[in-house]
C-alpha cells in the first residue's frame, strides 16, 4: 500500500496541476496504489463539480463540492470514546495524515458548533488537544467562514482550512464543510453540551430520538420519548443524565450498570418505572413521581427512601443497599417487597395488606409486624432468624429506645437477660440475649421471628476541646475534655518536637516549645477505651515586663550603700554599676561620691523574653560640719593626730 508520505504528495501534485491552494479531503481527493503505479482519483462527489482556485470567498460558496451525506460532514465520525481518547493527556503522537484528519473531525464533533462558535474557541480545543498532548507537532486554523447561520428551519454551514504538521514531515492544509444544528423552536430542544453535556449520552438522545436528524428534538419527537434504556453494554460509559428533564412523557428509565451518580427525575412526573440499581447513586428524590409503580434500586449506596409521595408503587427492589428504616404505611399498592441484605432493623407491613411477596433475609431485624396478611403464603415469605450486636449503654436499657417502633408486648424472653416492660436487665457482657418476636399471620399462620442480642461494651469517645496553644506562663497546659461512654480514668501522653523528631515527654509541658497531646479514656464494666486525636499545640515565648520597675536610693559617702530593688514578670534581676551611663559596668557596688548608673538586667531565655534598664543614682559627699580636728602644738602631736567625726573616730584607711 502506498504510505501516507506518498499520499500527501500526490494530492499536493494535483492541486498544483488544478491551482488549487487547499488540499480537499481524502473522501473527496485522494491517492490510491496501482500496479506500482500512483493514480489520482476523484470520489463520486466531485464529479460534475468545478473545483474552485485559490482561497474562496464566501460569496463563491466555498466548498461547494464536498457534498454533505445525511446533514453530516463529508469526513467519518469517529465514536465518541475515540474522540475522548484524543482529548486525553495520551502522549502517543499520530504518524499518519488519515488519523490526523480524522482527529481534528472528531474532536470539532466533539466539542460541538453553533452559531456562537468562535474560530479561537476551536483553534484552542485543538491547541490543547493534539499540541499539548503531543500527538502533532503543531495545528492552526488557516481560513474561517460561516457560511450560513443556523435557523429555526435550517442547519448552518462552517466551513474552515486546517493546517496541521506531523512530527518530522512538511505542514499539510486539510479542508472542511461542518453543518451546524438548526435553532430549537418554542418546545424544542437542542441536542448540545448545554442540554445534554454527557458526550455518550448526547450520543444516545442523536441517534435515538432525533428521528429527522437535524440536532434538535421537535415537540413531537419529545412527546414520543416514553422509555430510556441504557442498560446494554454499548452505553457504558455514560456518567450523566442531565437533559432528561426534557422528557415530560417517560415513563420507564433503566440505567442500571451506567456510571451514573446523580439522577434529577423531579420533571418526569409520569414516570411509571425506575431502575438505576448497581450504580453509584447514593440519593433519589421521588416526591414528584407520583405516577411510579416500580422502583429498582438495588445494589447501590442508597440509605433512605422517602416514598410517603408514592402510592402507587407497587413493586419495590431495594436489596443489598444501605438502607436502614423503612416507611411503607402509604404504601398500600405494594404487592412485592425485596428488602434483603439491607441495615433495616424494624419493618412493619401490616398497613400493606395487598402484600404478596417478602423477601427480607440477611437483615438485621429486631421485630417484624405483619399483623394479618392473607395474601402472603411461606413460600412467598422469606426472613432470616436475626444475629444482632448491641451495645449497651449500662446494667439495664429500654429497648424500645434501642429499636424505635418494637412492640414489648410481643417479646417472649428465652435466655440470657429479664424483661420488664421496655426494660431489659440482668445481661453480661459477651452472653447473647434470646427472644421472639411475635410477627402476625400469614395465610399459613402465626409467624415468629427469633432474634439473638450479643451485648458488648458500649463506644466511648474522648476529644480534646479548643486549642491548646499558649504564650509561655509557667504554669502547665489544662487540656479541656468532651467525653462520653466509660467513666474510666483519663490519662494524657506528650511528645515534644526536638529538631525534626519528636520524642516521649514525661510530665506536663510547662516550657516554651512544640508539643502533642492524645488523651486516653480507659474502659469500665459497660464501655470500651477511646483515644482522641493527637493534638499539637506551641507554648510560645513570653514578652518579659517590669511588675516593679528598677529604683534605688542614693547614699552618703561613707555610709552602707543601698540595693537597688526590681520586679520582673519572669526571671531573676542581676545588678551592675558604673560611672558613666554608656559603660562599661561592673558588680562593683560604688563607694566614692558621685553620680552613677546602675544597670538592671534579666536575661533571655527560651521561655520570656529579655529586660534591661538603667537607673541614676548619687552618693553624696561627706558633710565637714561635724569634723573635729584637734589643736595641733607640735610635732608630736601630728603624729597622734586623732580625727572624730562627732564622736566617731575616722582612721586612715
Amino acid at each position: 500500500m502506498m504510505n501516507s508520505q506518498k499520499k500527501q504528495k500526490a494530492a499536493i501534485a494535483v492541486t498544483a496541476v488544478l491551482s488549487v491552494t487547499a488540499i480537499l479531503s481524502p473522501t473527496a481527493l485522494y491517492a490510491v496504489e496501482d500496479n506500482q503505479n500512483i493514480q489520482i482519483t476523484l470520489s463520486k462527489q466531485m464529479e460534475g463539480k468545478k473545483l474552485i482556485q485559490g482561497i474562496p470567498s464566501e460569496k463563491n460558496n466555498f466548498l461547494s463540492n464536498v457534498k454533505k451525506i445525511n446533514g453530516q460532514t463529508d469526513i467519518q465520525i469517529m465514536n465518541s470514546e475515540a474522540a475522548k481518547s484524543l482529548m486525553s493527556n495520551s502522549n502517543n503522537a499520530i504518524t499518519s495524515a488519515g488519523e490526523a484528519e480524522n482527529a481534528i473531525n472528531d474532536i470539532i464533533e466533539y466539542y460541538g458548533l453553533s452559531n456562537e462558535t468562535t474560530e479561537q474557541e476551536i483553534n484552542d480545543i485543538l491547541i490543547k488537544s493534539l499540541v499539548d498532548t503531543g500527538k502533532l507537532e503543531n495545528v492552526s486554523i488557516m481560513f474561517y467562514s460561516k457560511v450560513l447561520d443556523a435557523t429555526e428551519n435550517d442547519r448552518g454551514v462552517l466551513n474552515i482550512i486546517f493546517q496541521y504538521k506531523l512530527y518530522g514531515q512538511h505542514s499539510v492544509q486539510i479542508s472542511y464543510s461542518f453543518s451546524t444544528p438548526r435553532l430549537p423552536k418554542v418546545g424544542e430542544v437542542a441536542i448540545n453540551s448545554t442540554n445534554f453535556p454527557d458526550v455518550l449520552f448526547r450520543k444516545v438522545v442523536k441517534d435515538r430520538y432525533d428521528t429527522d436528524k437535524d440536532g434538535v428534538l421537535s415537540v413531537d419527537e419529545i412527546n414520543k420519548i416514553e422509555e430510556v434504556n441504557i442498560f446494554q453494554s454499548s452505553n457504558q460509559g455514560i456518567k450523566g443524565l442531565k437533559g432528561i428533564e426534557y422528557f415530560h412523557q417517560l415513563r420507564s428509565l433503566n440505567c442500571e450498570f451506567s456510571e451514573v451518580k446523580e439522577l434529577d427525575i423531579s420533571k418526569n412526573s409520569n414516570l411509571y418505572q425506575l431502575n438505576f440499581s448497581n450504580t453509584k447513586i447514593k440519593t433519589i428524590d421521588i416526591s414528584n413521581n407520583t405516577e411510579l409503580f416500580m422502583l429498582k434500586c438495588y445494589s447501590t449506596d442508597i440509605s433512605k427512601l422517602d416514598l410517603s409521595k408514592n402510592p402507587r408503587l407497587s413493586i419495590l427492589n431495594c436489596r443489598n443497599t444501605k438502607i436502614n428504616k423503612l416507611n411503607i404505611e402509604n404504601n398500600q399498592n405494594l404487592t412485592k417487597l425485596y428488602c434483603s441484605d439491607t441495615e433495616i432493623e424494624g419493618l412493619d407491613v401490616s398497613n400493606n395488606t395487598r402484600l404478596n411477596t417478602l423477601s427480607c433475609q440477611n437483615t438485621p431485624l429486631a421485630w417484624l409486624n405483619i399483623g394479618t396478611n392473607n395474601q402472603l403464603r411461606d413460600i412467598d415469605f422469606k426472613i432470616s432468624d436475626s444475629n444482632l450486636t448491641i451495645q449497651v449503654p449500662g446494667e439495664t436499657f429500654d429497648i424500645t429506645k434501642l429499636y424505635p417502633g418494637i412492640d414489648p408486648s410481643k417479646i417472649t424472653v428465652l435466655n440470657g437477660a429479664q424483661l420488664h416492660g421496655n426494660i431489659i436487665s440482668n445481661y453480661k457482657i459477651g452472653t447473647p440475649i434470646e427472644y421472639e418476636y411475635d410477627c402476625g399471620s400469614t395465610l399459613d399462620g402465626p409467624k415468629k421471628l427469633k432474634v439473638t442480642l450479643n451485648p458488648e461494651k458500649g463506644d466511648s469517645m474522648i476529644e480534646i476541646a479548643g486549642k491548646l496553644d499558649m504564650e509561655y506562663s509557667g504554669k502547665p497546659v489544662k487540656p479541656i475534655i468532651n467525653k462520653s461512654g466509660s467513666e474510666g480514668e483519663i490519662t494524657y501522653t506528650y511528645e515534644i518536637l526536638k529538631g525534626n523528631t519528636w520524642e516521649v515527654f514525661h510530665g506536663i509541658p510547662t516550657d516554651a516549645g512544640t508539643y502533642t497531646i492524645q488523651a486516653h479514656l480507659a474502659g469500665d464494666d459497660f464501655c470500651g477505651e477511646a483515644d482522641s486525636e493527637k493534638m499539637q499545640f506551641t507554648i510560645s515565648q513570653a514578652t518579659n515586663s517590669w511588675k516593679e520597675r528598677p529604683v534605688i536610693n542614693g547614699w552618703i559617702y561613707g555610709e552602707q550603700a543601698n540595693t537597688p530593688k526590681a520586679t520582673a514578670k519572669f526571671g531573676d534581676t542581676v545588678y551592675s554599676y558604673s560611672a558613666s551611663k554608656d559603660g562599661p559596668y561592673t558588680y562593683k557596688v560604688p563607694t566614692d561620691a558621685g553620680t552613677w548608673y546602675a544597670k538592671a538586667i534579666v536575661a533571655e531565655t527560651g521561655n520570656y523574653t529579655g529586660l534591661e534598664d538603667i537607673i541614676r543614682f548619687t552618693i553624696t559627699p561627706k558633710s565637714i560640719e561635724n569634723i573635729k580636728i584637734p589643736e595641733l602644738k607640735n610635732d608630736k602631736d601630728v603624729e597622734n593626730l586623732i580625727i572624730k567625726d562627732g564622736e566617731k573616730e575616722l582612721k586612715k584607711e
